[in-house]
C-alpha cells in the first residue's frame, strides 16, 4: 500500500496505445492505481468518485492520454511531508502531439494566486493533495463539467500557500478531443 491514491478516468473512446504507454509510467510509481470509468458530459463527478476511491494520505490523478515521470508523484508526498502547511503540490508539464514530440517549452512556475485564479493551466500538471482537504469540498466539484481540478485546488489554497516543484512531472498530450478544449466556467464561486 503507498501514501498516494491515483485515479484514472477511461471512456469508451479512449485510445489503447496510449492508456497502455500511460499505465506502464504509473506501474513504476508509488501510488495505489484505481481506474474507474469516466462520466460523459461530467468530468467532476467522475473526479469526485475519483478521489473518493481508497484510503491513503494523499490524492492525485492521472489522464490516459497522457505520459508521466513515476518517480514525480513520491518527490510531490516528499515535498508535502517538509511543507505541513501547503494543501497541495505540484510539478510542471511539457505540451506534446499526438505522436509524443514535444510542442511547447517546459511550463514550470512557482505558484502565483493571481495566475492561478485566472488559468486552469497554472495549476495543471501533477497534483498531489491532501486527501482530509479534498474530501470535504468534493460535493462542490461534482456538478462541474469541465476542469473541476482548476476549482478544487483554488478551494483549497483556503487552508494555505500551495507549492510547485520546477520539474516535468507529466507530458500533456494535445489532441482533438480533449476536454480542455471548451472553455471552463469561471471559478467566481471558489474565490475565498
Amino acid at each position: 500500500m503507498h501514501r498516494i491514491d491515483c485515479h484514472v478516468l477511461t471512456l469508451h473512446d479512449s485510445n489503447p496505445q496510449w492508456l497502455r504507454l500511460m499505465q506502464a509510467d504509473l506501474d513504476q510509481a508509488a501510488v495505489n492505481q484505481h481506474w474507474l470509468p469516466g462520466v460523459p458530459g461530467n468530468i467532476g463527478a467522475a473526479r469526485a468518485a475519483g478521489f473518493r476511491a481508497g484510503s491513503a494520505e494523499f490524492v492525485t490523478f492521472a489522464d490516459p492520454d497522457d505520459r508521466y515521470d513515476p518517480t514525480v508523484f513520491g518527490a510531490l508526498a516528499s515535498l508535502l511531508d517538509d511543507l505541513p502547511t501547503a494543501p497541495f503540490a505540484f510539478a510542471g508539464e511539457q505540451q506534446i502531439d499526438p505522436r509524443g514530440n514535444a510542442i511547447s517549452a517546459p511550463l514550470l512556475h512557482p505558484y502565483d494566486p493571481a495566475g492561478h485564479l485566472d488559468s486552469p493551466c497554472h495549476v495543471h500538471g501533477v497534483i498531489v493533495m491532501r486527501r482530509r482537504l479534498v474530501e470535504p469540498l468534493l460535493t462542490l466539484i461534482t456538478s462541474i463539467h469541465i476542469a473541476p481540478e482548476w476549482h478544487l485546488t483554488l478551494k483549497l489554497t483556503n487552508h494555505g500557500m500551495p507549492v510547485s516543484m520546477p520539474r516535468i512531472g507529466r507530458w500533456w498530450r494535445r489532441h482533438g478531443s480533449q476536454a480542455t478544449i471548451s472553455a471552463p466556467p469561471r471559478p467566481d464561486a471558489f474565490r475565498r
